[in-house]
């Protein structure tokens, strides 16, 4: 069985690859491990509106979608990332609708990184993730500057 542990999203960062920037989002564990994750341009705008509390004047598709779900009885639980056989990350969002037992769906991690953060649902990492990609705060500063404290 995976063990998994809680994060909280730390930013939205841009790197440098050898493709030009791209954006990352950064999770954080309670063990001071970073995660760095990359996402799509889109996930990144809805990550960062959210992180920064910026109004919008309608909703992101992830607002859309929770209002969906909460309209025909159904929650969110959680949120979990972890890596395919192929090494590459996954995300699994779990929902419960009218009691029943919860599904898990699969999806790509930065739109299940925004849907937890919209939802205030625990984001969980797999130990294996967090073990075999986690940098620390200083090798991760080298990468994106300086990371402001919560």
């Amino acid at each position: 069985m995976t063990s998994f542990v809680e994060t909280k999203v730390t930013g939205v960062y841009t790197v440098m690859t050898r493709r030009g920037p791209a954006p990352i989002v950064v999770l954080r564990d309670e063990r001071d491990r970073f995660l760095p994750i990359f996402v799509g341009y889109a996930e990144a705008i809805s990550i960062r509106v959210m992180l920064e509390g910026i109004e919008t004047e309608l909703p992101f598709y992830y607002d859309l979608l929770l209002s969906l779900l909460k309209e025909f009885g159904g929650i969110i639980e959680k949120v979990s990332i972890a890596l395919t056989p192929d090494d590459r990350f996954s995300m699994a969002l779990s929902i419960r609708v009218c009691e029943e037992r919860p599904k898990e769906f699969a999806g790509r991690p930065g739109d299940g990184i925004a849907i937890a953060l919209r939802s205030g649902v625990p984001l969980l990492v797999s130990e294996e993730a967090m073990s075999k990609y986690g940098v620390s705060r200083r090798e991760l500063e080298e990468a994106v500057g300086k990371i402001e404290e919560e």
